[in-house]
């Protein structure tokens, strides 16, 4: 219907006799393959959605098999066309909690069509590999024995496709939004001033090429706020969030509804599918909070109620408008003091002792849930609710995210902070004999130590068994011994 208030604006308005009929309305909407038609109004029936599976959002690359690039990407993007030099960049995105052990590179599959052989020079024309803007390798296009078929078959026109083996460093590879990027390095040829040959070219990556991480696992270490602010993770494991939950204030006003929505706008964006799946409890009553689920606490500080309890396996305490790293026992503190803060590097300005107001500032706080091991509690706090919309903000904004990492951010104005303090715990798996490995080059120095001691000790043990054996042998009195001798 027209907008009243503005004569270029429309209402679209979704409702229903009922709230299970307007998340009917929402949910048609939302999935509906086809338009709902030219028509002022229409009823519609509920549609069936399949449950999601972890990790099958359409946002990540899938890494149970191999993927072709034209499942990835359309053919537009696979193609580029102007002068040289030709590039063509491919984003793509990855599960944050993609793990590969002994960093084994991921093998691909390339094929690509280059420009006519005749069209340019031979010599020195090569296609570089570059992910992320890191160089990674490079491919002649001149020592190629598809040039000479090219030449014989093909000239003047686009030549076959030209396949490589190539791979993926995974310490160049990034949880969430990377980018791969074909650089086409090739001159056209230079024929004289009467003779100009057509500098225009066509490169292309074939969709028939291949991306393979199946030698990864589902492994990861949190709290790790880089991994939310990357990826929405760990919520965004499945695409719908039917293991989330969302606790709001009981009465939220409009700046905290519009948080609310912003930050599912950035839930959605992460998997590139329809927040469907979502749970709402209220701070004020958690009796309905399913426990076997991750939460996200979305509240101002003066409303926090009840909610408070979610951060009990955190490392801080909220305490009226303060927050402070909290040493609620004596194990706790002693566990403080032998943390390994540097894990990773993730940790800025961290000190054993915070206390800090909160004052025109919003906080972003990672922990394990106090209802479920291996769960996790994000909480997106502050002292008022336009805080709530600027902390969101900052998850889509690239030159705060870098900074968003650890297990605490404060976010005053344009300054971000980042603390790690809160005790670690992991979420996926790993075979045993990964598990072993790692146990053991975690402890290598404590290892070299032990073995150098046990060898001392075996030394020590050994030399003083043989002068005891000596002893003996010296101090026996045979009967034949004090006989002289016969001449």
């Amino acid at each position: 219907m027209p907008n009243p208030n503005d004569r270029w604006g429309t209402i679209l308005v979704v409702t229903g006799r009922t709230p299970q009929d307007v998340e009917v309305a929402a949910r048609v909407l939302a999935f509906s393959s086809d338009t709902l038609g030219d028509v002022p109004a229409r009823v519609v029936g509920d549609i069936a959605l399949d449950p999601r599976k972890p990790y099958d959002a359409p946002a990540f690359v899938p890494t149970d098999r191999v993927v072709r690039f034209g499942d990835l990407f359309s053919t537009s993007e696979l193609q580029h066309q102007g002068g040289v030099p030709l590039s063509i960049d491919l984003p793509f995105r990855l599960p944050p909690d993609m793990f590969t052990w002994r960093q084994h590179a991921f093998p691909m599959k390339l094929q690509v069509r280059t420009p006519a052989a005749v069209a340019f020079e031979r010599e020195g024309a090569r296609l570089d590999l570059l992910l992320n803007s890191n160089y990674v390798q490079s491919f002649s296009l001149a020592n190629n024995l598809m040039w000479q078929k090219a030449e014989a078959y093909l000239a003047g026109g686009q030549n076959s496709a030209l396949a490589f083996d190539g791979s993926l460093p995974p310490w160049l590879l990034f949880g969430g939004r990377n980018q791969l990027s074909f650089n086409f390095n090739v001159l056209p040829i230079d024929r004289g001033a009467c003779r100009r040959v057509n500098d225009l070219f066509i490169a292309e990556v074939d969709a028939n090429s291949t991306l393979d991480f199946r030698n990864s696992y589902h492994f990861a270490t949190l709290p790790n706020l880089a991994y939310f602010a990357g990826a929405a993770f760990p919520f965004s494991r499945l695409a719908d969030y039917s293991q989330t939950a969302i606790v709001l204030p009981a009465q939220p006003d409009l700046a905290v509804t519009g948080a609310y929505l912003d930050l599912m706008g950035f839930f959605g964006s992460a998997t590139q599918y329809p927040v469907v799946g979502i749970d709402l409890a209220s701070t004020a009553n958690l009796a309905g909070l399913s426990q076997s689920k991750d939460i996200v606490v979305l509240s101002t500080v003066d409303q926090l109620g009840a909610a408070k309890g979610l951060l009990a396996r955190t490392a801080y305490d909220i305490n009226g408008q303060t927050i402070r790293l909290g040493q609620k026992t004596l194990l706790d503190g002693f566990w403080y003091l032998f943390q390994d803060k540097d894990d990773g590097g993730q940790h800025n300005k961290a000190e054993p002792v915070l206390n800090a107001p909160i004052a025109n500032a919003s906080l972003l706080i990672g922990g394990e849930s106090p209802y479920a091991a291996h769960r996790s509690v994000v909480a997106i706090l502050g002292d008022h609710p336009v805080q709530l919309q600027q902390m969101v903000a900052s998850l889509r904004d690239r030159e705060s995210i870098p900074a968003v990492q650890g297990d605490l951010v404060i976010k005053n104005g344009t300054s971000i902070t980042n603390y790690r303090n809160a005790h670690r715990y992991t979420l996926g798996t790993l075979p045993q004999w990964i598990r072993i490995e790692m146990a053991i080059e975690k402890y290598i120095p404590i290892l070299v130590v032990a073995g150098l001691l046990g060898t001392a000790l075996l030394v020590i043990g050994t030399a003083r068994w043989l002068r005891n054996r000596a002893r003996r042998r010296l101090q026996r009195n045979l009967p034949e011994e004090d006989k002289p001798l016969d001449n």
